[in-house]
């Protein structure tokens, strides 16, 4: 009886126990959504085309590296095409891709032009100024991954990460409020959003891009500025010298008409100068962009010189100054710190001294001259340093070579130099200053003639400068890098 009982109890107890265990596995509820791992996204895919200009296999290893870090890198630089947008889009089919890079290399910048894979059309022109070197790695990159980013409309990783910071941020500081905690909630999220923003330019120890705020110091007026406009105040000092005159050559005879030199205590003038780049106005690039026109206009500021010629009344002249000058100029970038030029054209300095008409004491000169120069330019930060040395063929001299009052064979050849220093106040305006020197040299050819008046030749020097301003233009910007 004991035993019947005893199998009794257990059949029954097996009979309960599924149903009384079920509910721990059977009817288990899934985990959220939300706590699954989310599926990484897929990367955007990239064909890397020919990178035409000046051979360098390290430029597009640069520009590969970046590609390959921040997309799926598919190289075909073999893949030899045209640039047409059929072409680009074929190229893009055939390779499986949904973009494609291309690009060309010149001295001092790197032009790279990103192309839609579906209609081969371009999304993006990245251009990237800097001598070739560490420069140019530096700043493909530094600028190239987020220039990418935004030519497919993409926001980079760190982008990403400093909004999910900022979502966090606000979640916490949300949940902080309910349960009257939220400032040290507020503050952890801060520091993260810090930390992601620290790392967006791909490394948690990289500096932050600061290329806004230098543009300002850029020396854009030495490689795209489309315009370049001065104005400002000239002094100088002039200095007419007589060279082999009678009296020098023959100190005991008897001269009738003695020629007296000239120097000018200080003269001084307004000035406006001015260049003029149509290309780099247009949008151009290359030579197209550094060909261009340049003008220049002194007005003097009249002065009074008095004499008081041996035996006779004082006689008070009044100089009236001027000087122009027009001609073509050519810029030949060398970085973007560095940049040369090359000036050919024609101008005028004239000198007038008003006053001694019936029997003139000293030389009205107008000195119409071809000029040719060559200048540099430097940036450094803020400052930037100018020099120019020049050269003029004087092919007329005024009221100097007239036969019946001065020297009838006049000859003439000038040098000039300028050496200035600026500052660069805004992102369009500069004060500058500069030291100038003009030195003439005359030859009067004295041949056996009828002139009243005789000298083997003469010097004629200013010595000055310049204090003004200067105002430039932001060149276009469908060639300005970010």
């Amino acid at each position: 009886m004991m035993i019947r009982s005893a199998l009794r109890a257990a059949l029954t107890a097996l009979a309960v126990l599924p149903f009384a265990v079920a509910p721990s596995f059977a009817f288990a509820k899934p985990k959220p959504k939300s706590e699954e791992a989310a599926a990484p996204a897929k990367k955007k895919s990239v064909a890397l085309g020919v990178i035409e200009g000046k051979k360098n296999p390290d430029v597009r290893g640069w520009v590969r590296d970046v590609i390959q870090g921040n997309f799926e890198l598919t190289d075909a630089e073999d893949f030899k095409v045209k640039t047409d947008d059929a072409s680009i889009a074929k190229m893009a089919k055939d390779l499986g891709v949904e973009a494609v890079v291309i690009g060309k290399l010149e001295k001092g910048r790197l032009v790279l032009s990103v192309r839609d894979g579906a209609t081969g059309k371009q999304l993006k022109e990245i251009e990237l100024k800097a001598p070739q070197g560490p420069k140019l790695k530096a700043a493909v990159e530094k600028k190239l991954p987020k220039q990418l980013y935004a030519a497919f409309g993409l926001s980079t990783p760190a982008e990403e990460a400093k909004k999910k910071a900022l979502a966090k941020q606000e979640a916490e500081e949300a949940g902080a409020e309910e349960e009257g905690g939220a400032a040290e909630e507020s503050n952890a999220a801060e520091g993260g959003a810090e930390e992601a923003s620290a790392s967006e330019e791909g490394g948690s120890e990289a500096e932050p891009d600061k290329s806004e705020g230098d543009k300002p110091a850029e020396p854009r007026e030495a490689t795209d500025t489309p315009l370049d406009l001065r104005l400002g105040l000239h002094f100088s000092k002039r200095d007419f010298t007589f060279k082999d005159t009678l009296s020098q050559l023959l100190p005991n005879a008897s001269v009738n008409i003695p020629l007296r030199d000239y120097h000018a205590q200080l003269d001084l003038s307004l000035f406006l100068r001015a260049e003029f780049y149509p290309g780099a106005m247009l949008g151009g690039q290359g030579m197209a962009a550094n060909i261009g026109l340049a003008a220049g206009f002194d007005y003097g500021i009249p002065s009074k010189t008095v004499y008081t010629p041996a035996g006779g009344a004082q006689l008070t002249l009044k100089s009236n100054a001027q000087d122009w000058y027009v001609g073509a100029k050519v810029r030949v970038p060398a970085s973007p710190t560095l940049g040369f030029g090359f000036f050919a054209g024609y101008g005028q300095q004239k000198y007038i001294l008003k006053g001694d008409e019936t029997a003139p004491l000293v030389p009205d000169v107008a000195y119409n001259s071809i000029r040719v120069a060559a200048d540099v330019h430097a940036t450094l930060g803020k400052l930037f340093v100018e020099g120019q040395l020049g050269a003029r063929l004087v092919t007329s001299a005024g009221e100097l070579g007239d036969k019946n009052i001065w020297f009838p064979h006049v000859a003439g050849r000038a040098v000039d130099a300028r050496l200035g220093l600026g500052y660069q106040v805004t992102p369009l305006i500069a004060v500058v200053a500069s030291g100038e020197f003009v030195r003439y040299g005359l030859d009067f050819n004295p041949l056996p003639d009828n002139s009243p008046k005789v000298a083997g030749g003469a010097v004629d020097q200013y010595l000055g400068g310049t204090l003004g301003a200067r105002l430039t233009l932001p060149g276009s910007p469908a060639v300005t890098a970010e």
